[in-house]
């Protein structure tokens, strides 16, 4: 069941399933995060949540521990992570059973709220979960998406100019050995090797006739081929993950 608030889609704070099988609990739950601009999904059993979670965007579930059927709510956690390892999924329970609270940790809960709860709390801890998911996917974004899009940018200059195949990666990797002869931690030594694969991005800018040119440039050609490193840090100006590259692209000569 979809529990929509007033409203828009595109004003919703986050998607969230809240699982129990009684219907006073479950019906307050959903109350309370739709008023605070969450769109909100319910189901009366763990089956029923699996189906909601195959089926929709769920961001974070909130689940009864001690249900009826054949899935308890502290199955349902690794039952729904199965198909969603990163989904947070925070079990809501009256039981002060610590045996309980510690298992359902050892599963993968994202926490726990126990009942009776203030509804600041509850709000409190979905918020929480929705904002913790997004960071670990957008770095993951990041470190995924980052490289690819430097590496396609690369193979564009090679494709023009097939005297430069190869040479983003040799350059990356005497980089790299530098960087590490200098002790650079991790991080920065990641933005030295994107730096090095698109230090060279701006010559897709330049005109065939010089940047292919087989003898040797005028001085007017040579500064028109110059001015690629000023292009390649335009180029890469609207790419936010490649903003700490642009001054090794920018001042590389």
């Amino acid at each position: 069941m979809d529990v929509s608030s007033a409203l828009e889609p595109a004003q919703w704070t986050g998607s969230v399933l809240v699982v129990d099988d009684e219907r006073a609990v479950r019906d307050l739950i959903a109350e309370i995060l739709a008023r605070a601009g969450h769109r909100v999904h319910t189901a009366q059993s763990a089956s029923e949540a699996i189906e909601i979670v195959e089926s929709e965007q769920i961001e974070v579930v909130l689940t009864d521990v001690n249900m009826p059927g054949s899935i308890s709510g502290l199955e349902l956690i690794e039952e729904l992570h199965a198909r969603k390892p990163s989904l947070p999924i925070i079990p809501v329970t009256g039981a002060a059973d610590e045996a309980n609270l510690q298992e359902a940790l050892d599963r993968g809960a994202a926490g726990f709220i126990t009942k009776p709860f203030k509804a600041a709390e509850l709000r409190l801890k979905v918020s929480g979960a929705i904002n913790r998911l997004s960071l670990v996917e957008g770095e993951l974004r990041e470190r995924l998406l980052t490289p690819t899009v430097a590496s396609i940018l690369a193979n564009a200059i090679e494709v023009r100019d097939e005297g430069m195949e190869g040479h983003t990666e040799r350059l990356a990797g005497l980089a790299l050995e530098v960087g590490r002869e200098l002790g650079l931690p991790d991080r920065e030594l990641e933005m030295l090797e994107l730096g090095a694969v698109l230090h060279d991005v701006g010559k897709i800018g330049i005109p065939d006739r010089i940047l292919m040119k087989p003898g040797p440039l005028t001085q007017d050609e040579r500064q028109v081929m110059e001015t690629h490193a000023v292009i390649g840090d335009r180029m890469l100006a609207p790419l936010e993950p490649l903003a700490a590259v642009r001054s090794i692209v920018r001042h590389h000569h």
